[in-house]
C-alpha cells in the first residue's frame, strides 16, 4: 500500500513540481503493478484454483487456430488493404509522431486533437520507432490490438458458457467484416474494445471466484478506457451497474472486497487524468462525451433534420430504429467504415436475438446480468442516444 501511495505521488511531483515524463510514467507503472500485489495478500483465503487453463490438448489447439485465423485476417497485406486512409487514422499517427519527436512537453497531457490523452497514442509511437514512419507501422498497432482482443473474449465467454460456445463466440467475432476492418484502418477506437473485454472478462471471474485480484485487474482497464476512444468509458458504466444490481441481487459473497479493488484499480489507473483536470478545468467541462450527445442543446437542428422529428420521444423512436436495424439491414454510414453493410447477417441477429432472450431467463447469474447490461447501455450510450446512430 505504501508502494502505491509512493507511486501515485512521485507521480503528481514528476508531473508538476521537478517535470519528468520517464520519472512520472515509471512511478505511475509502479502503483499499477502494486496493487494486484495487495490484493493477492487478500486472495490468500481463497480455495487454490489448480485447474489448466485448458481442457485438454484438442482444446488448446483449437485456441491457437482462432488466434492464428485472427492475425492472418488482420495482419495480411496490412500496407495495401484497405486503400484509402481516413483523417481520423492520420490525426491518430499524426500525435503518435508528436510523441516520438519530443515535440510535447507532458505525455500525460491532453493533444489537440478533442483533448484526447496522449497515453493513447504511445502504441503508435512504438511502431514508428519500430518500422518507420509509414502506412503499415501506422495500422499495425490495431491490428495487433485486434488481434488480441480474441484471448479476453474467449476467456470470458468460457468462464460464463463453456468451451464450445466460447469457440462459437471467437470464431463468429474474428470473421466479422467490421471486427476486421476496425483492426486494419489504424484507428485507436479498438484499444476501448480490447480494455473492455478484459475488464469484463475480469470482473466476470471475480464476481465467480471472489478473487481480489482480479478485481483489481479490471479496475485498471476500466481507468485505462478513459485514455482511449470515447466508447471506453462505457467500461466504467457497466461495470458500476454490474456490482450495483450484484449488491441488490446477489450473491453478495465477497462483493464488498471485489467492488473495492475494482474502484481501487480504476482509481490508480486515472490519476494522470485527475492530474490533468486539476490543472485544465475548463477541458473536462467542454468534454466530447457531452458534445456528441443527440438531445444537447447544440446538436438539437442537426437531429432533428435527421430524424425529421421534433419531440424527444420521437427522436429516440427513429434512433433506436436505426440503431437495432444497423444490425440487419441499416449499414455503418460513416466515413471510417462507408460499406453500408449491416454488423450482422439477418441469421446471425437472430441468433444473437435468442441469446439475449436465454440470457434474460438466467437473469441470477451474475455472467448473465453482466451481458444484459453491456448490450442495453452498449446500445443506448453508443447508438441511441448518440448524434448519427
Amino acid at each position: 500500500i505504501a508502494v502505491i501511495g509512493l507511486g501515485l505521488v512521485g507521480h503528481v511531483v514528476f508531473r508538476t513540481t521537478v517535470p519528468s515524463n520517464f520519472l512520472a510514467l515509471v512511478s505511475w507503472l509502479v502503483a499499477l503493478a502494486a496493487l494486484p500485489l495487495v490484493a493477492r495478500r487478500e486472495d490468500r483465503h481463497l480455495p487454490s484454483d489448480d485447474k489448466p487453463v485448458f481442457e485438454s490438448i484438442n482444446e488448446m489447439a483449437v485456441f491457437f487456430l482462432i488466434v492464428g485465423l485472427a492475425a492472418v485476417l488482420r495482419l495480411w497485406n496490412l500496407s495495401e488493404i484497405p486503400p484509402e486512409i481516413h483523417g481520423d487514422s492520420a490525426e491518430c499517427g499524426i500525435q503518435g509522431l508528436r510523441i516520438l519527436n519530443g515535440n510535447i512537453d507532458d505525455i500525460f497531457g491532453f493533444s489537440p486533437w478533442y483533448n484526447t490523452p496522449f497515453p493513447a497514442y504511445l502504441p503508435y509511437t512504438i511502431s514508428f520507432w519500430a518500422l518507420g514512419t509509414t502506412l503499415l507501422a501506422l495500422r499495425l498497432p490495431s491490428a495487433v490490438i485486434g488481434v488480441l482482443c480474441v484471448i479476453p473474449l474467449y476467456f470470458l465467454v468460457r468462464g460464463w458458457a463453456g468451451r464450445r460456445a466460447a469457440q462459437i463466440a471467437t470464431v463468429l467475432f474474428v470473421l466479422s467484416h467490421s471486427a476486421i476492418h476496425f483492426s486494419r484502418i489504424g484507428l485507436w477506437n479498438v484499444q476501448a474494445l480490447f480494455l473492455e473485454l478484459i475488464a469484463f472478462a475480469f470482473l466476470a471471474a471475480a464476481l465467480r471466484k471472489g478473487s481480489a485480484v482480479w478485481a483489481s485487474v479490471s479496475g485498471i482497464a476500466a481507468g485505462l478506457g478513459f485514455y482511449t476512444y470515447t466508447g471506453g468509458r462505457l467500461i466504467l458504466v457497466v461495470s458500476g451497474a454490474v456490482l450495483a444490481l450484484q449488491l441488490v441481487v446477489g450473491p453478495r459473497r465477497r462483493w464488498l472486497q471485489v467492488a473495492i479493488f475494482v474502484a481501487a484499480g480504476f482509481a490508480v489507473a486515472i490519476t494522470p487524468l485527475v492530474v490533468n483536470y486539476v490543472e485544465e478545468p475548463e477541458v473536462f467541462l467542454s468534454d466530447r462525451t457531452g458534445s456528441v450527445l443527440a438531445l444537447a442543446e447544440v446538436n438539437r437542428s442537426h437531429v432533428t433534420a435527421a430524424a425529421h422529428e421534433t419531440s424527444t420521444l420521437g427522436i429516440l423512436r427513429v434512433h433506436t430504429i436505426l440503431t437495432l436495424r444497423g444490425f440487419v439491414n441499416h449499414g455503418d454510414r460513416s466515413g471510417q467504415y462507408a460499406t453500408h453493410q449491416a454488423i450482422a447477417s439477418p441469421t446471425i441477429a437472430i441468433l444473437a436475438l435468442i441469446g439475449v432472450i436465454v440470457t434474460l431467463a438466467r437473469f441470477r447469474e451474475s455472467e448473465s446480468r453482466l451481458f444484459l447490461l453491456w448490450t442495453v447501455l452498449g446500445l443506448l450510450l453508443g447508438s441511441v442516444l448518440i448524434m448519427d446512430p
